[in-house]
């Protein structure tokens, strides 16, 4: 019986370490620190456990991009999609994406982040870089910040960053 008990309070304590959520998550400068880093690094593998302990379940992601014929469109997916369609292309490119700027309109336990980002792209022949923002829906629950939403769009022609969204302003 006590041995039962012990084993009982043994795998509580278990589960709770488990559930134990980094630091980071606790604040809104965490959680978007976390977005940035845990896709950023040189080629190779990432974290996608710790890229996944960001959403909730249930978490939409989206794109504005063009398609073959260079039409623009909305492309929706999952963070599951998300690894399983990049993952490839982290293995075999360094990729560093930062922030550049940052409005936050935050009501209680809701915030909506706009985060202007810069990425480079080192593949083995040649280096990329280009900006755009991600819009961010974040809700805090269980004593962390979730992403339960992002989206993003890109800089192009006729469609740049406003001066305001800039670190430098």
């Amino acid at each position: 019986m006590i041995r039962t008990e012990i084993s009982l309070v043994l795998i509580a304590c278990s589960l709770s370490l488990t559930k134990a959520q980094p630091e980071e998550f606790k604040t809104i400068d965490g959680i978007i620190g976390a977005l940035y880093s845990s896709i950023s690094g040189p080629a190779g593998e990432r974290d996608w456990d710790y890229f996944h302990s960001l959403y909730k379940p249930n978490a939409i992601m989206g794109s504005i991009s063009p398609d073959s014929d260079g039409i623009l469109g909305y492309r929706s997916m999952t963070p599951e999609s998300y690894v399983t369609n990049n993952a490839p292309f982290f293995l075999k490119n360094g990729f560093w994406e930062k922030e550049i700027g940052r409005e936050v309109q935050q009501f209680g336990n809701v915030a909506q982040v706009f985060t202007a980002y810069e990425f480079e792209m080192q593949g083995k022949d040649e280096t990329i870089k280009r900006r755009g923002i991600n819009s961010v829906q974040l809700i805090f629950d269980s004593g962390r910040w979730w992403i339960v939403s992002i989206q993003w769009d890109s800089e192009r022609d006729g469609n740049t960053i406003p001066a305001s969204m800039l670190n430098d302003n």
